[in-house]
């Protein structure tokens, strides 16, 4: 949504049957459609923004996979800044004394204009980065490990040799833009890696190649065809046993593990995200399936949390608010979600305790 200073001119994007970009000139008193062009509601659930130009509210800017601009009220608009660069643009400041400075905010940076436009600024002069996870290896020095969006997944060393961090101390980690790193404690120039829905490689450090150890295939990036046999998150849940450091466990709808790097996966629980729920939830009962969730995640288990401490000892939890763990290896595993979590409570990370095997943070 997107209000003139005067708060009279409003602005609002909607995703819906008749959707589009909705516009009232009386504080919201009442609505008119002004344009339902698709571009600019498509994904709403990761755009949807809107900025108003201070000095002329017929002037407005929509971020989007490009930057749109109207410059007449949302009747007609024109792409100011898209292909090439593939850039997903989420926020736009327009200077409010001065219309042709503006700022923009991407997935991986921000960029600045002086001239209404025109030209743009690179996003190359600033360390930024939106980084998902941020995990370590165990050698030293050590490295830290995160996936960034849109820029593929770095590294960079804990120090140099030559007094200070720089940019030659940082290194590609694989091309995943989301999900979670685990290294090999065992070798650390491997790395597991999980991608957007499901994917999982194992990279190699020294040669830089990758290799599919997916579960199961992986449908490509905005194919209509669905056959997944598992569900999966922008953010699959990957990491290494603390206790054996050889056992590497992955999230879908069931808690997965193997043992031999990913040539063989076992699944080692029932679907955890809403086979059971408390007596007292009157929700009927059964998993959330791949008809309604569809890729976009909802039903999974979204973070894993094994024990140090005890080897058999396994939390898990998922995206519809359920909480079980397992003190025998995966074979039985008990409910233990306190009272008050909804369907859509994420429970987004747990920590098993380092020193009481039956505390989790």
């Amino acid at each position: 949504m997107g209000v003139s200073p005067d708060g009279k001119r409003v602005y609002a994007l909607i995703d819906a049957k008749k959707g589009g970009l909705y516009r009232s000139d009386d504080g919201g008193d009442t609505w008119t459609l002004a344009n339902s062009d698709r571009r600019i509601t498509s994904r709403a659930w990761y755009f949807g923004s809107i900025t108003v130009d201070a000095q002329n509210p017929d002037v407005i800017y929509m971020p989007n996979v490009a930057l749109f601009r109207s410059e007449d009220g949302g009747k007609t608009i024109s792409v100011l800044r898209g292909a090439p660069g593939g850039d997903d643009y989420h926020q736009i400041w327009v200077d409010p004394k001065d219309s042709s400075r503006m700022v923009l905010a991407t997935d991986q940076g921000t960029t600045v204009s002086v001239n209404y436009g025109k030209t743009w600024s690179s996003w190359y002069n600033q360390p930024t980065a939106q980084l998902y996870h941020v995990i370590t290896d165990d050698r030293f020095p050590y490295a830290v490990y995160g996936n960034q969006q849109d820029s593929g997944a770095v590294g960079v060393w804990s120090r140099s040799d030559h007094g200070q961090i720089t940019p030659r101390d940082w290194f590609s980690a694989s091309g995943s833009e989301s999900g979670y790193i685990a290294p090999d404690p065992n070798d650390p120039n491997v790395l597991y890696v999980t991608e957007t829905y499901g994917g999982v490689s194992r990279f190699d450090l020294r040669t830089s190649f990758s290799q599919n150890v997916t579960p199961w295939p992986v449908p490509s990036w905005g194919s209509e065809i669905f056959e997944r046999k598992y569900r999966d998150a922008w953010t699959p849940v990957l990491l290494f046993s603390p206790f054996d450091k050889k056992t590497l466990y992955l999230g879908t709808q069931f808690v997965m593990k193997t043992l031999d790097g990913g040539l063989h996966w076992e699944t080692i629980s029932p679907d955890l995200t809403g086979s059971t729920r408390h007596e007292s939830d009157k929700k009927p009962e059964g998993p959330a399936t791949v008809e309604n969730t569809k890729e976009r995640g909802y039903g999974v288990v979204y973070t894993i949390a094994p024990s140090g401490l005890k080897g058999d000892l396994i939390w898990a939890g998922s995206d519809t608010g359920l909480i079980h763990v397992t003190r025998d290896g995966g074979k039985t595993w008990q409910n233990v979600t306190p009272k008050g979590l909804t369907d859509w409570s994420k429970i987004s990370l747990i920590e098993a305790s380092r020193f009481d095997a039956e505390n989790t943070g």
